[in-house]
């Protein structure tokens, strides 16, 4: 608050307050007292502190104007002063000069000396019986005020200069260079630092250096910074990251930026070292890992393969490339003598990593597998918790607090052997490209050693086997399942092996002699004959299932393959390898079974029932008829591309993705999807395809068993029922009527939004009691009531119908007509009630106005016959007295005059009638 509201505050408003003027010159403020004479203003006192201020007296301003009183002054000044005189007298409100400049003369030295005013002027009445106006001039000294804004200013353009120059030397050189203030806030930066920050200007003049300190580096970076604006200049290397993140390596130059002696801050030089650290980095770590790599393999061809040492090259790497676990879990390798070469677990921890936090095991490995596999060959995996792309894989790291993990799958033979894992627990670790290529390279190394020591164990283990073939091959002969026999060109058998005792119980001597076409059925010779004729032309036969009698006489389902050795002199004959498939050719007759159960299935259901065999990439639909419901035929069907190209063009994307997505999911055992598929005749129907996911021991997908929906009528009626629904809103937009429904229960009642539009409230689930009754005028609110109550406790009443008036938000009364139906529970308990409330005020306006215009009509037609009669009835009587001269009362003279006025009343009656019929 000013001086001069204080003033205000302390004194009435102007023209309120009568006063003598020597009261004026007890005042503490510098101040005028100035009397309204004529158009003049003069001065009738001043208070001490305006003499003290304007180095005068009172004797010498009283009784003068104001440009008499201060000769000096400009006739500018005079005259705004004297305008603002006017002004206060005019609008009675306070009138102020906010600065006006008025030079003195020093009384000491006489020199003028800078003055800066603020003037104030109130217009009050002065004496009762003078019926004066007065004018109080009251003064603040604004020169210290002035002067110090204008010292401001010189220091502000001071500064800017001095920037500008400070702006020139940094623009102008390479490096990132920049000045801070004490505080670290950026005061000139140039081209280098922008580019080095990623930054731009503006952004960089609002901030200071704290937000581009690498977080661990940000505590040392700050004492270097106040060791420089304590005056030392300070040289250090630290971390950086730029606004975009790009992580750097600066030296940094500070010195102090002193001014008059003080240091307001530091000058700085930065430059971007990162590419000469990161080389020597990159140079010293290519070294070790040369270094490493040297001493791997000569440890590989001294020693070999084996745990201990794979052991030794973990911890080598582990210790070379700051890793805190590595382990190999996969197949194990042991030699012929079952000592075991590699283990099953390999693995390698730094002492400062727990115990507990290193245990992997074979199922970790299954895990390992099932959420980021399949691996590729030569294909690490670099993985964080942030990069992860499934939640399980992202819970899976934390659970074990891994910072980072790199996955190296091991191919032996082109054949996943196992995994090699390495873990960082305590911090990240980006593996950079060289430092894969490294892990690959002694990764490849160590698969090469490992496959040449399976090959020699291969080569001694096949040694072993050769020598036992010829044991193996005659306990075949004498022990296998299969019966092998030898025959001569027209079937007769030269030799049998003895597993025909056990295959069909006759022995390999009943054979020898006997023509096979002996045993063979009677039914399948002429089949078997053509087949065994062909031999001689061909040097192998494969013979499909034929029926063999056996030493029971039972007909047993035999398969056979035959080799033409007739012209080898070690066998002079045709072998024969002939296996019992009885059982297998029951197990087709059961499936065929099951395939004309799916047809009667499909029959039955109307579905198009299929099987999808994944691995071999083949389908088997059912359908009855030559014909599905699509109009195609069953081989047409059953083509591996053909139903994909038949899926709507806008669908197939989906559906594909869908299946894949489905098929590749461990966990998914349905697929559920819907899309549509192109007739035969060029239309397409709306399908519904359910099928069932069958998956081998490792969570793949091998089948596919399922049925296809036409579900095109469903979808048909589903439009049609949105279309209905349309419309349906469309005619609530042109009703005046809201529909609302009313859960009795709960007393909730849901409306419309015609309830907004119609009466002004919100669609909020008002009450009944609480809210709806409240809005019916008083006079219905009973009777609405009871009525309603009354309807839903009546089990036999299943409609309501009330008319009432309502209360609009606008306050505006609104006629309504309500009905409702009724739905009630199996005891007849009312439990929902649904309606519609229609507002009828228009048409109750119009009968309002009928009524009206009915009672002005029947006061007309009274008129008619009773006010127009009186004066026309007078009329016919003086006019038949007229006709028969009857002057006994009145002379003729005064006959005619009654006429004229009986006419007269009787014209004023018809013109207030035609008025009235206006009115209507």
């Amino acid at each position: 608050m000013n001086i001069f509201n204080l003033f205000l505050n302390f004194f009435p408003r102007a023209r309120k307050f009568q006063f003598t003027p020597d009261f004026f010159n007890s005042l503490p403020l510098p101040g005028l007292l100035l009397k309204m004479v004529g158009n003049k203003f003069i001065i009738v006192n001043a208070t001490d502190a305006y003499c003290k201020l304007a180095n005068t007296s009172r004797e010498f301003l009283i009784g003068k104007q104001v440009p008499e009183a201060f000769p000096n002054d400009s006739e500018a000044n005079g005259k705004r002063i004297e305008a603002s005189f006017n002004k206060a007298i005019l609008t009675g409100e306070p009138e102020q000069i906010e600065i006006l400049r008025y030079d003195l003369t020093d009384p000491d030295s006489g020199e003028k000396e800078e003055k800066y005013w603020q003037i104030q002027s109130f217009a009050v009445s002065g004496p009762a019986a003078e019926n004066s106006i007065y004018i109080w001039n009251i003064i603040v000294d604004k020169t210290a005020e002035i002067f110090l804004k204008q010292r401001k200013k010189e220091l502000e353009t001071e500064k800017k200069q001095r920037t500008e120059q400070d702006r020139f030397f940094i623009e102008g050189n390479s490096d990132a260079l920049y000045s801070l203030d004490r505080e670290g806030n950026f005061l000139s930066i140039n081209e280098g630092l922008l580019e080095l920050t990623e930054t731009s200007e503006e952004e960089l003049l609002q901030m200071d250096f704290l937000p581009f300190c690498a977080q661990h580096d940000r505590e040392r970076t700050v004492s270097f910074f106040k060791k420089a604006v304590a005056g030392e200049p300070q040289r250090f290397e630290g971390d950086f990251v730029s606004a975009k993140g790009r992580k750097m390596i600066l030296s940094i130059d500070l010195l102090p930026m002193k001014v008059d002696g003080e240091v307001l801050g530091a000058y700085g030089i930065a430059k971007d070292i990162t590419s000469l650290r990161t080389s020597e980095k990159d140079l010293n770590q290519k070294k070790e890992f040369l270094d490493l790599y040297s001493r791997i393999i000569d440890l590989l061809v001294a020693h070999g393969v084996e745990s201990v040492n794979l052991e030794y090259i973990f911890g080598e790497i582990g210790q070379t490339s700051d890793a805190d676990v590595i382990y190999y879990l996969g197949e194990s390798l042991e030699d012929l003598d079952e000592k075991p070469v590699i283990s099953e677990i390999i693995q390698w921890r730094r002492k400062s990593v727990k115990t507990e936090f290193s245990h992997p095991d074979l199922s970790w490995s299954e895990k390992l597998k099932k959420l980021f596999g399949p691996f590729q060959y030569d294909a690490p995996q670099m993985l964080e918790p942030d990069n992860c792309h499934t939640r399980e894989q992202r819970e899976l790291l934390k659970e074990n607090g891994i910072k980072s993990l790199i996955i190296l799958p091991v191919f032996i033979n082109n054949e996943l052997f196992g995994l090699v894992g390495i873990e960082n627990r305590f911090k990240k670790r980006v593996w950079q490209t060289e430092e894969q290529e490294f892990l690959r390279s002694i990764l490849k190394n160590v698969v090469s050693f490992v496959e040449k020591r399976i090959s020699n164990i291969e080569t001694r283990r096949k040694k072993q086997e050769l020598l036992k073939t010829e044991k193996k091959f005659e306990f075949l002969v004498q022990e296998g399942l299969d019966l092998i026999g030898i025959l001569e060109a027209d079937g007769t058998y030269k030799f049998v092996g003895a597993s025909s005792s056990r295959v069909l119980g006759i022995s390999p001597q009943e054979f020898v002699g006997r023509n096979a076409f002996d045993f063979i059925h009677p039914e399948d010779k002429d089949f078997m004959f053509a087949q065994f004729s062909s031999i001689s032309s061909r040097k192998h036969l494969h013979i499909q299932p034929f029926r063999f009698r056996n030493a029971k006489g039972q007909w047993r389902w035999i398969e056979t393959t035959a080799t033409n050795l007739l012209e080898a002199p070690e066998i002079e004959g045709i072998i024969t390898n002939s296996r019992d498939v009885t059982e297998k050719f029951e197990r087709a007759r059961e499936i065929k079974d099951l395939n004309d159960r799916y047809r009667l299935a499909a029959k039955a259901t109307h579905d198009l029932m299929y099987d999808w065999d994944l691995v071999a990439d083949e389908v088997t639909r059912y359908i009855e008829g030559k014909e599905s419901m699509f109009g195609y035929s069953l081989e047409k069907m059953e083509e591996i591309s053909f139903w994909r190209e038949q899926i709507h063009p806008e669908d197939r994307h989906s559906y594909i993705k869908e299946l894949k997505a489905a098929l590749k999911n461990f966990n998914a055992s349905k697929m559920n999807t819907q899309y549509r598929f192109q007739r035969s005749d060029g239309s397409y129907a709306s399908i519904i395809d359910r099928g069932h996911i069958i998956r081998d021991g490792n969570g793949k997908a091998i089948r596919l068993i399922g049925a296809t929906s036409d579900i095109s009528e469903i979808i048909s009626n589903r439009d049609a029922l949105k279309l209905a629904n349309v419309r349906f809103n469309y005619a609530m937009k042109a009703t005046r009527e809201m529909i609302w429904d009313w859960n009795i229960k709960d007393d909730i009642i849901i409306r419309s939004k015609a309830f907004k539009k119609l009466y002004g409230y919100d669609e909020d689930k008002h009450s009944v009691e609480d809210f709806w009754f409240d809005k019916i005028v008083q006079k219905d609110r009973e009777r609405v009531k009871k009525s309603l109550y009354a309807a839903v406790k009546n089990p036999k009443v299943s409609e309501w119908k009330e008319e009432y008036r309502f209360l609009k938000l606008s306050g505006e009364k609104a006629f309504v007509i309500d009905r409702g139906f009724i739905i009630r529970d199996a005891t007849g308990k009312a439990t929902r009630m649904v309606g519609a409330t229609l507002d009828v005020s228009e048409s109750r306006k119009l009968v309002k106005e009928i009524k009206k215009q009915n009672k002005v009509l029947r006061e007309i037609a009274w008129e008619q016959a009773h006010v127009v009669r009186a004066p026309l009835t007078r009329l016919k009587g003086l006019v038949e007295l007229v006709k028969l001269e009857v002057y006994d009362e009145w002379s003729q003279k005064e006959l005619i005059d009654l006429i004229s006025d009986s006419a007269d009343e009787l014209d004023e009656v018809v013109i207030k009638i035609i008025r009235k019929t206006e009115e209507v």
